[in-house]
């Protein structure tokens, strides 16, 4: 496990430690109501947050703190006990043992708290479930104490299930609302609306970097990075640029894209990756031109596609033929509309002045500036 997991493994599990001790606080309110003779037995201050103490030492994460336990009552206590359990996950992940052999009437003791996890043991899913996911953190607590001359004997159970929110709560890009501009004709910006939120237990920022890869993962698009602030719900937007080659293959060849964000807590220095994955919808989904031939004065080429973006475009298609010689013999304007989800299919016809021997098609479109180019020969 390097550094960085195991500083998140300490965010974590110190914000559990500190439920625990509130815990062991509810379990001692609760033996003051046992009977009336013993009412006010014992008081329990608990320790902030700032005084458990975080360390490393070989393979373990330790914590400590100290509780200070009073005996407000009318009779010494003698082998006090308290036992506690935690669960989660369908496993146990730490428990622990207090014991005091003795607290004599008005007399207070600082009495010390522990816990030690072996990192070794706490797999990286597991970490991924805590920062993802709600779970449960069940806590089972016993409480036992005896009076003077062994009459008497306290014994306390106390259960509780505590709903863990999981530190990121929210992590979505909304591919609803993508849009796609052109950038300066050598390329394009794909911009995505996103949403985070995370718990309100953290503070500071958080910094994302969200890579996004192709179906098998071996070839990335682009890398960006946001900062959100933590603690909050947070929308934004964040904007790839992709070079003209990966633009073009966006206009005609939908296809599923892969996102990687790596999240990074700023203070502790934690990070967890999260994939999303999309159906990318071309605008101009197999394309195709052919058929490109000479009928007297005129050149003829069917043009076709799916809009399978979600968009309506407008599509402005600037036609030219050349000869042998990169001449050229003719030109033509067409306007194409497409709603989201049609298919077009049509033919083209270009008048020209010479022998054609290629056809360039420009196409435009005009809700988001970009271009694309097809070319097509024509048969003899």
């Amino acid at each position: 496990m390097d550094k960085r997991t195991q500083l998140g493994l300490l965010r974590i599990l110190s914000i559990v430690f500190t439920m625990i001790v509130a815990i062991l606080f509810v379990l001692a309110v609760h033996s003051s109501f046992i009977d009336p003779l013993i009412n006010r037995t014992m008081f329990i201050e608990l320790p902030s947050e700032d005084d458990i103490i975080w360390s490393f030492e070989d393979d373990y994460l330790l914590a400590e703190t100290g509780l200070t336990m009073e005996n407000t009552g009318f009779y010494d206590m003698r082998d006090i006990t308290i036992t506690y359990d935690l669960f989660a996950l369908e496993r146990t992940l730490f428990s622990d043992t207090i014991r005091v052999n003795r607290l004599s009437v008005g007399e207070s003791k600082e009495v010390p708290v522990s816990m030690a996890v072996r990192l070794e043991d706490v797999e990286d899913e597991m970490l991924e479930e805590f920062v993802f996911n709600t779970t449960d953190f069940k806590i089972r607590s016993r409480l036992t104490a005896r009076y003077p001359f062994t009459l008497m004997h306290l014994e306390l159970r106390y259960d509780e299930t505590l709903e863990w929110d999981g530190l990121v709560k929210t992590l979505e890009f909304e591919y609803e609302g993508v849009s796609v501009t052109s950038l300066d004709q050598e390329g394009s910006v794909l911009s995505i609306p996103f949403e985070v939120e995370t718990n309100d237990l953290l503070e500071g920022d958080a910094y994302v970097d969200v890579t996004m890869y192709d179906e098998t993962m071996t070839e990335a698009y682009s890398a960006e990075r946001i900062t959100v602030p933590l603690g909050v719900r947070y929308k934004g937007e964040i904007s790839f640029e992709l070079n003209k080659d990966i633009t073009e293959v966006f206009i005609t060849d939908s296809r599923k894209v892969q996102f990687i964000s790596e999240i990074t807590l700023s203070g502790v220095e934690m990070s967890f990756e999260h994939t999303t994955e999309y159906e990318w919808g071309a605008p101009l989904n197999d394309l195709a031109v052919g058929n490109a031939h000479r009928t007297l004065d005129q050149v003829r080429a069917d043009l076709s596609f799916h809009n399978d973006s979600p968009r309506f475009l407008e599509l402005e298609l600037d036609i030219r033929v050349f000869d042998i010689g990169d001449q050229l013999v003719g030109t033509q304007t067409l306007w194409l509309n497409a709603h989201s989800g049609q298919y077009v299919e049509t033919t083209i016809f270009v008048e020209i002045d010479g022998v054609p021997t290629h056809v360039e098609v420009d196409i435009f479109e005009h809700g988001t500036g970009v271009e694309y180019r097809a070319e097509v020969v024509v048969d003899p």
